[in-house]
């Protein structure tokens, strides 16, 4: 007799995976009149061989439902499982794993399962599909064929129905929806369990959104927390790069687009001292005050809500960064105000002083020219830019430029509080007048770029620089000496002009060409000084070992630790900082930092784990020379990797190890050195790698109003092409002088999946050669997109 005792027999037979024959029917309690009835009501079908196969799938499933009602949860998996294996598309038992997925955090299995959810044709269940999605995309990563759809869900896609039978609540419903959808996960979460407490059981579809909205709760409070954290260290370029990152998955809420717009107006002022006009229009909240430029207003009210919400003021990135481009904003203007009242006291405004400026060197009164650029120079606090005003004005005198265009160029630049001068565009000059043999003038620019660590920049590349215009020099011959130049350094010097200032020097052929040589103790206090303020070593040349001793002897300081090297036969002195440390190291913890963030490109990172590695250890393994040089080489920084190369070359030899660097420091050194590569750059100005329509593309993207990215795949265009596309607007930029938008695009391919080994290749180069491409624009250059990233700047 067929009943529940004797079913319920058969649906655990089956969950456990009996084999189903008329004897294990009979076993369950089923005579032969009731397999019979079982075949004809199609609960299971006969086989010819005597086996039957189990077909009531709905059956099961509610089974399935009874075993959750007894709180048997595992059998109840192993029901619903069997369930959706018997037939993929039942709709209950797929919602049932749906649900334990995500439970689970298995957002695989939950995404292979939302694929069998969504070839549903119920419309009801259509809406809450799109509900998960969306809430998905704020927990993971969502599949790449879902990715363009859930970026713009509306409320139109997820809000319930109102012909929905499954609810009596619609109107509140539809509220946690729309919170959700706004980001207020918090608040949507308290409306949906108040609704749930309300009607004293819970739905489905009510446990699987209270369960997605938990997990978005979680997920975004770590993103905060992490936005937080860089806002606090001050990162805001990381902070953007998180929340372009998370923009590109999601649309961003009020708060994360405001942080990262706050994030932007902060380095724009910081780059360029200008604070943005105030928009008169009304403040109808902390957002459109944002949006006039209304800072001040804006943190008050930012304060206020805090106050009123009961919200640490240091929990909210929207304060903090208002708070910081304030005080900003109030630094900027002091500093302006004083700038301002030396202009007053000196009663010269600029015009005048200008012109009385370049009247004095064009009479030849180099001495007051001079007194009257610096006390120019000191009355906008630019004192430390003397040393390039007066090379600049040298290259006037042998150029005969009776105006000093160069001259009061910068000279203006310095005046309006935002001096950002490119030192790239005198590298260029420097071998443009070296290929014409004015060899006058590339000394000149060798000065400037010896003399920049003055305004706190450093130049790498002087060594390599003098080498090169020595050899040339030598090679043709030496130009007579110019006397206009020789009055104007003569005068300079008797008005005591610091245009030859002894620095610290790095190697001791630069201390001999001082003019007044230091003593060995000087030497080792410049070393010393240099030492602590950037870490790391210093890599003398060779020199005798007696020398070596010399200054090892005289080495007082606790924090240099000294030692030798052989390099080509020839011995080195290194000296490294190695300072006192007084508290527990996670060694391990340092060294994986180190080797994760190079991994992942953030050479800065990497450089400042290793660093702290060599300062740590009494005597550190060549690994860790050998990490700093590769990561000085990716940032090309050249010369300071081939030192550290060499050190960790000298030390793998001497461990036995397997690790080599010596055709890599030839490479390097070989790019240092023998490579001009503005011709290189010349060349490359106008190929477009291959993407021949190029200029139909660029004039697309400017009239589709689209971003870069977006406007390519509108024209369908490959990986690749889009990736080339990208690398042609990164050298674009780079010509035209914007490095910011040039570091955009570049940035963006260094980001993409699946690149070629063409499109590396081309990446690499452009990185490498960015600073030549500056001052390069052909003349009929058309005007690019200035929009890789839809609205991050307003």
């Amino acid at each position: 007799m067929i009943n529940k005792v004797v079913l319920n027999n058969l649906y655990s037979g089956v969950l456990i995976g009996d084999i189903l024959t008329t004897k294990k029917l009979c076993e369950y309690g089923f005579n032969l009149q009731d397999i019979s009835s079982l075949v004809e009501n199609g609960v299971i079908e006969q086989h010819p061989s005597g086996f039957y196969t189990f077909k009531d799938v709905e059956n099961l499933y509610f089974y399935g439902k009874k075993l959750i009602a007894e709180r048997r949860f595992n059998e109840s998996d192993i029901c619903f499982e069997k369930c959706h294996e018997l037939d993929p598309n039942h709709l209950g038992a797929t919602f049932q794993l749906f649900l334990r997925s995500i439970q689970a955090e298995d957002y695989t299995r939950a995404f292979e399962l939302y694929d069998s959810l969504v070839q549903s044709d119920n419309v009801y269940y259509n809406q809450d599909y799109n509900f998960y999605l969306y809430l998905l995309s704020i927990i993971t990563y969502v599949p790449e064929k879902y990715q363009e759809y859930v970026k713009f869900v509306s409320y139109d896609d997820i809000y319930i129905l109102d012909n929905d039978t499954r609810y009596q609540d619609i109107p509140l419903q539809n509220k946690a929806r729309l919170l959700a959808l706004q980001k207020k996960f918090s608040f949507a979460l308290k409306q949906i369990r108040d609704l749930i407490k309300q009607r004293g059981n819970a739905k489905l579809q009510d446990i699987i959104i209270t369960t997605l909205l938990k997990q978005a709760i979680e997920i975004e409070n770590i993103r905060k927390n992490n936005i937080l954290e860089l806002i606090e260290q001050q990162d805001y370029e990381e902070v953007i790069n998180c929340l372009l990152d998370k923009k590109e998955h999601q649309n961003l809420g009020l708060m994360d687009e405001y942080t990262l717009r706050l994030c932007d107006i902060y380095l724009d002022i910081y780059e360029t001292s200008k604070i943005p006009i105030m928009i008169q229009s009304p403040s109808l909240d902390i957002f459109r005050t944002i949006d006039n430029n209304d800072f001040e207003t804006a943190l008050k009210m930012s304060i206020d809500y805090n106050k009123t919400n009961n919200v640490d003021n240091n929990s909210n990135a929207i304060y903090l960064m208002l708070n910081a481009i304030c005080n900003l904003i109030q630094n900027i203007k002091k500093q302006q105000s004083f700038v301002n009242e030396g202009l007053i006291n000196n009663e010269d405004n600029e015009e005048v002083l200008f012109s009385e400026i370049t009247t004095l060197l064009t009479n030849k009164d180099y001495q007051q020219a001079i007194k009257t650029i610096r006390n120019y120079l000191a009355s906008v606090q630019r004192s430390e830019y003397e040393f390039l005003v007066v090379d600049l004005i040298k290259i006037s005198l042998l150029e005969n430029d009776n105006d000093f265009v160069k001259t009061m160029s910068v000279l203006s630049m310095l005046s309006n509080g935002s001096a950002k001068i490119e030192f790239s565009s005198f590298l260029y000059s420097f071998y443009s007048y070296l290929v014409q043999g004015k060899f006058a003038q590339a000394r000149i620019y060798l000065d400037i770029f010896s003399n920049i660590k003055k305004i706190g920049q450093e130049c790498i590349i002087t060594g390599a620089l003098r080498k090169i215009l020595d050899d040339v020099e030598e090679a043709i011959g030496k130009e007579p000496e110019n006397t206009i130049l020789k009055t104007f350094e003569e005068t300079i010097n008797q008005a005591s002009v610091p245009s030859k200032e002894v620095e610290m020097l790095d190697e001791e052929d630069e201390l001999e060409e001082a003019k007044e040589p230091l003593s060995d103790e000087e030497i080792l206090a410049s070393y010393h000084e240099k030492l602590y303020q950037n870490g790391g070593i210093i890599l003398l040349e060779p020199m005798s070992e007696e020398r070596i001793n010399q200054l090892i002897e005289l080495n007082e300081y606790q924090d240099i630790a000294m030692s030798i090297i052989e390099d080509d036969g020839q011995k080195r002195l290194v000296l490294r900082f190695n300072p006192t440390i007084e508290k527990w190291v996670n060694v391990n913890k340092i060294m994986d930092n180190g080797n994760n963030a190079y991994a992942n490109g953030n050479y800065d990172e990497s450089i400042k784990n290793n660093l702290f590695l060599l300062g740590l250890f009494k005597e550190p393994r060549s690994i860790v020379y050998a990490k700093l040089g590769l990561a000085y080489m990716k940032k090309g920084m050249l010369e300071l990797a081939v030192d550290y190369l060499t050190i960790a070359n000298y030390l793998s030899k001497q461990n036995n190890s397997d690790f080599d660097y010596t055709e890599l420091i030839i490479k390097i050194k070989g790019q240092i050195i023998g490579d001009d590569r503005s011709a290189y750059a010349y060349k490359d100005v106008n190929d477009n790698y291959g993407i021949d329509n190029f200029e139909e593309i660029n004039d697309f993207i400017l009239a589709s109003g689209l971003d870069v990215e977006s406007a390519c795949q509108a024209l369908e265009l490959s990986d690749e092409q889009i990736y080339l596309v990208k690398l042609i607007y990164a050298r674009g930029f780079y010509i035209q002088g914007d490095l910011e938008k040039g570091d955009t695009f570049l940035k963006s391919v260094e980001k993409s999946p699946n690149k070629t080994k063409e499109v590396i290749k081309i990446y690499e180069m452009i990185k490498k050669n960015k600073m030549f491409f500056q001052n390069r624009q052909p003349e009929d250059i058309k005007p690019l997109n200035l929009c890789l990233v839809p609205n991050r700047k307003k």
